[in-house]
């Protein structure tokens, strides 16, 4: 299902890159002012965050990209 296909390449892209901050490892995808609305620290690091934390930022993507 394409809310799983999202979901996967925003868990991906947030440990692409070791000991990122998710304002920098999801920056092609969300910027910090969304994460901000989501209520996710953008300094948090990928693995401080939880998994309906990440759900939360692909349904985000989701919408910014294709409106659904």
């Amino acid at each position: 299902p394409p809310q799983f296909e999202k979901f996967s390449e925003v868990v991906k892209e947030a440990f692409n890159y070791r000991r990122k901050k998710l304002v920098n490892s999801l920056k092609r995808l969300i910027d910090t002012n969304t994460l901000v609305s989501l209520n996710i620290n953008p300094n948090a690091r990928p693995q401080d965050i939880s998994v309906s934390e990440f759900i939360r930022i692909s349904k985000a993507v989701s919408i910014q990209y294709f409106g659904a």
